[in-house]
């Protein structure tokens, strides 16, 4: 992330600078997958009985 908000960067990927509520919710986006992604094995791990 703050690889592509250096200038260099951006005019080589073509990315544009976010905002802090754009950052915000991309934070979140990645918090809310890791929460299901570790509920999800909580799940299967009490499916299995272990």
């Amino acid at each position: 992330m703050l690889l592509t908000q250096m200038d260099g960067f951006q005019r080589i990927l073509g990315t544009t600078e976010t905002n802090a509520r754009q950052f915000g919710c991309a934070l979140l986006a990645a918090f809310a997958l890791l929460l299901l992604w570790e509920l999800g094995k909580l799940l299967a791990r009490r499916s299995r009985g272990t």
